[in-house]
């Protein structure tokens, strides 16, 4: 899976998910969430925060989004979600409520492979 949202400035992070569960950063450099980990939702939130350029790489695995629409903001950002295993059956975003799953403020924008 890749989801690319183009600009530019800012400056680089790698964040590396390591929970299926939906949580929130409270740390927006590292993305962690309280409980050490770092979850898609607080990869994005961290990666919105820091702006720039950001990848985050997810596992093969099922993420379920129980909190709702992931957050977007493009202004100055180049953001990259990659499903690791190479096989987009593999990695699997679920929305479980009633919001749409990502919405991207830039035209132009990719998703692939999901």
């Amino acid at each position: 899976m890749v989801f690319t949202v183009a600009s530019l400035a800012g400056r680089t992070a790698t964040f590396n998910v390591n929970t299926t569960a939906d949580t929130t950063a409270v740390n927006l450099t590292t993305g962690v969430d309280a409980g050490g980990n770092i979850s898609l939702r607080s990869a994005m939130q961290a990666a919105v925060s820091n702006g720039g350029t950001d990848d985050i790489n997810l596992p093969p695995r099922t993420y379920n989004l129980t909190l709702g629409q992931l957050p977007i903001v493009a202004n100055g950002m180049n953001l990259t979600l990659f499903g690791t295993s190479g096989n987009p059956a593999n990695t699997v975003i679920r929305q479980t409520t009633s919001h749409r799953f990502i919405e991207t403020a830039l035209p132009g924008n990719n998703i692939n492979n999901i």
